[in-house]
């Protein structure tokens, strides 16, 4: 059953990277080879690691600190293209559930130039950028994105559980979840202990592949300014039987399903308006994109690069 209560106590978090990946490329035999040994000897330290198959790399390696699904430091290393074109060393890990002190002592020893080789050389191929929603949950949301074609709604005991808009193969994936359930069932199947919300709380990401560098991510457009997030108790009531139908449908399906349903697109565009006349004040994606600059310096350790590199931030 949907939950539409009024969402105005809501509190949004600051943005974070909940996943990146990282490629770097290096031609030269002599930093290849330096990468090959600097693995090895990690691994053969106090880390825990064991190898999986890649379709791209000769190796793929699963590294954490300690051998628990928690923990400080757990990253997945690539290395060494089955093909041409593909870059040497490919890097995967969750800023969100690390202690990147931790990552940049593992990365200092791993790559020959430490992690000045990620903001001089790398390329991110993948990150998600997220927020937490607290004091709401996604069943009294609705999502839409102007012009993507595919979503999907996923439902447990009757409820929404998530809102997916977009394909995991695509430039962009935007999925809103209800983190309470997702951290209860986190703890329950890999018998971890991460503390579960006490008050509702949504989870919005974004998943890009930009596949560019620094430069470029710094200049990057707010992916956050077309994603309308409504709340349902807030939008325009209408007594006009299509329009009911329309919100009973979004509810089920989500409202870009809906909205993609509606052929004629004059009616299509005033119910994106109606829909959009429900934005909550505390979804502000200007103030959300604010903390990217800070996203980037976290993600990438600028400070700790030689020299430290410092990002100008914009006033907001």
């Amino acid at each position: 059953m949907t939950t539409n209560k009024p969402t105005d106590k809501v509190s949004v978090s600051k943005l974070f990277c909940d996943k990146i990946t990282f490629t770097i490329d290096y031609p030269n035999p002599k930093d290849q080879q330096t990468i090959a040994k600097n693995m090895k000897e990690l691994t053969a330290g106090k880390m825990h690691s064991y190898k999986g198959y890649s379709k791209r790399y000769v190796h793929r390696i699963f590294v954490k600190e300690k051998d628990e699904w928690d923990n400080a430091l757990q990253m997945m290393v690539e290395y060494l293209p089955r093909a041409s074109g593909t870059s040497f060393v490919r890097l995967d890990f969750n800023p969100a559930h690390c202690d990147m002190e931790r990552i940049l002592w593992f990365l200092t020893i791993l790559l020959p130039g430490g992690v000045t080789d990620l903001a001089a050389k790398g390329k991110v191929t993948r990150i998600d950028l997220t927020v937490d929603l607290t004091g709401v949950h996604v069943s009294s949301l609705l999502a839409v994105y102007p012009a993507m074609q595919v979503s999907k709604v996923y439902c447990k005991s009757g409820m929404i559980e998530t809102l997916g808009i977009g394909c995991y193969e695509g430039a962009k994936k935007i999925i809103l979840y209800d983190k309470t359930r997702q951290v209860k069932e986190m703890n329950e199947k890999f018998g971890t202990n991460y503390s579960i919300p006490t008050d509702p709380t949504t989870r919005v990401e974004i998943c890009l592949r930009p596949n560019c560098g620094l430069s470029h991510l710094i200049e990057l457009d707010n992916p956050f300014e077309k994603l309308i997030v409504s709340s349902i108790a807030s939008i325009p009531k209408l007594d006009d039987l299509t329009w009911k139908l329309f919100i009973a449908v979004a509810q089920m399906r989500g409202a870009q399903d809906a909205l993609l349903m509606v052929d004629d697109k004059n009616l299509r565009k005033a119910y994106r308006e109606r829909v959009k006349g429900g934005i909550a004040q505390w979804w502000n994606v200007t103030k959300i994109w604010a903390g990217w600059h800070g996203v980037l310096e976290d993600v990438f350790m600028l400070k700790d690069c030689t020299p430290p590199i410092m990002l100008f931030k914009k006033a907001v």
